[in-house]
């Protein structure tokens, strides 16, 4: 019944409002690497957010607004984060980001944060080799993910066992493993072979995550148009609950008598 009368606000998102949908991008060239962690909340996560970033109209919060939430996020998503290559424990150091809100699923507010990490090869590793590379990530086990590992080659870096997934777009990722219908791949294990110094004729690849460093939108304050949605909400709302009353009486009424 609930579903029923309120549609706007359980529906808001696709799945639970407390789920989350992530992205790592992991960019590898000859010297070392960069990660992007990205996240975009759902309902529960967003409102969360929005009461650190303080958001303007146009989705965006100031610097110290967004530093002191992407510090929160950095010390609570970091040590969940595994980078191994050659055999080595790879330290992931925070170098910055940035999070605003973006229109989300149908249409919803939601908050959406890029984390970016900096990492150095292992000292010894040997160079113009295929080495072993494996990103792990154990965040938000407990709840419905959609998560996506893109691995990427720069510079005369190779990642030959990274294999497209299926027709999503516009990320590619290796499936892993399955969890209830959405997919989530938690870690990526791969050779990589990495050049002793940059091959700059390398074909150029797109880093989505870097056009992600962009957030929030213009929208112009429109009251009448905040107005007519409130009022088709409740309109439809109140249909919907006249119409159950209505089935409900013509059944009652059509009942024999005994």
């Amino acid at each position: 019944m609930l579903l029923i009368v309120l549609p706007c606000e359980c529906w808001a998102h696709k799945l639970d409002p407390r789920s989350i949908d992530r992205y790592a991008e992991i960019l590898l060239s000859p010297d070392g690497g960069r990660l992007y962690y990205v996240t975009v909340y759902g309902q529960i996560g967003t409102d969360d957010a929005r009461r650190v970033l303080e958001p303007d109209r146009d989705g965006l919060a100031d610097s110290e607004n967004q530093a002191i939430y992407l510090a929160q996020r950095r010390d609570e998503y970091t040590d969940k984060q595994t980078l191994r290559i050659d055999g080595e424990d790879v330290d992931l150091e925070f170098s910055g980001g940035v999070s605003g809100m973006i229109l989300g699923h149908g249409g919803m507010e939601a908050n959406r944060a890029v984390l970016i990490y900096d990492f150095k090869y292992p000292a010894g590793m040997p160079r113009d080799a295929t080495v072993s590379f494996h990103y792990e990530d154990r965040n938000f086990t407990r709840l419905y993910a959609w998560k996506q590992i893109r691995v990427l080659g720069l510079q005369g870096v190779r990642v030959p066992g990274h294999q497209p997934y299926g027709d999503m777009i516009p990320y590619d990722y290796r499936r892993l493993d399955m969890e209830g219908i959405m997919p989530t791949t938690r870690s990526v294990s791969l050779d990589i072979y990495v050049p002793s110094k940059p091959t700059h004729n390398s074909p150029p690849v797109d880093s989505y995550a870097e056009a992600l460093m962009e957030v929030g939108w213009s929208r112009p304050d429109s009251p009448a148009a905040v107005f007519l949605t409130r009022v088709l909400m409740l309109g439809i709302t109140l249909a919907l609950l006249i119409g159950i009353i209505a089935v409900f009486m013509s059944q009652k009424r059509m009942r024999p008598l005994r």
